[in-house]
């Protein structure tokens, strides 16, 4: 697994099974991101198995499967208007507003696509 600079391979594992996949792409788009947010994001989700993704209700062809997303705690209602900003112009394509963090993807690759409610 590459380290990332702002990562730690622990938040990025799946937390059943410890397997770290993240695709290289997607993992630059988020340094990137980082840089330009220049707060902390804390992940709560990174990298999940098919058994994992399953036992908690992830969606069947979620792409934390595929490394191409990241569920970052939400802090602030100005923190999360400010990473949706950033997200949008970094080109990121899918951004979910759950209630207690916001998952960025990129399985897509179209036009950013942005929506709320409860995620997974």
């Amino acid at each position: 697994m590459a380290k990332y600079k702002h990562f730690t391979t622990k938040e990025l594992a799946c937390p059943c099974c410890g397997k770290v996949y993240m695709d290289k792409r997607f993992m630059s788009k988020i340094v990137a991101l980082r840089e330009e947010l220049e707060k902390a994001m804390n992940v709560t989700s990174g990298f999940r198995c098919k058994k994992h993704n399953k036992n908690i209700g992830g969606a069947t062809k979620s792409a934390h499967m595929d490394g191409l997303a990241l569920d970052i705690r939400i802090k602030s209602d100005s923190y999360t208007r400010e990473l949706i900003t950033l997200a949008i112009e970094c080109g990121f394509s899918g951004i979910e507003v759950g209630s207690k963090h916001i998952h960025i993807d990129d399985k897509t690759r179209n036009k950013p696509v942005l929506w709320a409610g409860v995620s997974r």
